[in-house]
């Protein structure tokens, strides 16, 4: 079992003995293994796969993104947004409440050292990027897009191993939280801004660059979105 589903059932059995407290609890869950998938949106699907897990005896599921820099994969024809991901959208995320974000992701072969977003928080109406978890120069950041401020940088190149990732989100347009964990260790823990306006926030996972010549690839699996109000 990987560390996000040990996370996963941690959560769910801590938030099923505190729900007396909640007045909602939404999960959303994808490990890409049957066909009823959970995503609410593809971005560019001809860079998506689902593939099983190269160097895996198990046949284990996991999502391919591979991007290129083909003129298809420019969102709107625009070459600062070459791009193919999943979204999901939590189905409310209002002032307050709180989402646990898990996933986990590999990079098979060295990215170039441009800014590669992997994951990111967007308003569904305005389509403003509140923060984003990126891969620049072959660092893993974590970067409030709201503040214009890196508030993480890992210390260490990424190098070809699976990676997981754990987020809670404490959602409010000026006083909200994000603690990030790689590997079930925690490495950051700090207030900013996590909402925009009133709006409602979704997630976006893949590849999103501007655009090059080179070909940049990530695999995914276990990703799962609690979320409570």
């Amino acid at each position: 079992m990987s560390i996000n589903k040990q996370r996963l059932a941690t959560i769910c059995f801590s938030l099923f003995f505190s729900s007396p407290l909640l007045s909602k609890t939404t999960v959303i869950t994808e490990d890409f293994e049957d066909h009823q998938y959970n995503w609410s949106y593809q971005l560019h699907p001809r860079g998506i796969s689902i593939i099983d897990e190269p160097s895996s005896n198990n046949k284990n599921k996991v999502a391919l993104f591979e991007l290129t820099g083909e003129d298809y994969f420019n969102w709107k024809g625009n070459p600062g947004l070459n791009r193919c991901e999943l979204q999901f959208k939590p189905n409310e995320t209002s002032s307050n409440s709180q989402t646990f974000f898990n996933w986990r992701f590999k990079i098979p072969d060295y990215l170039s050292d441009e800014e590669y977003q992997i994951a990111y928080a967007e308003s569904d109406t305005s389509y403003k990027q509140a923060f984003r978890l990126q891969v620049k120069a072959r660092y893993l950041e974590l970067y409030s897009t709201a503040e214009n401020k890196l508030l993480w940088r890992s210390n260490i190149n990424l190098n070809r191993d699976w990676y997981d990732i754990s987020l809670e989100i404490l959602w409010h347009e000026e006083k909200g939280r994000l603690s990030l964990s790689i590997n079930n260790k925690p490495v950051f823990s700090g207030y900013t801004i996590t909402k925009i306006e009133k709006e409602n926030m979704f997630f976006q996972v893949g590849l999103l660059r501007k655009n090059e010549s080179s070909v940049a690839k990530m695999f995914l699996d276990d990703l799962s979105i609690i979320t409570t109000l």
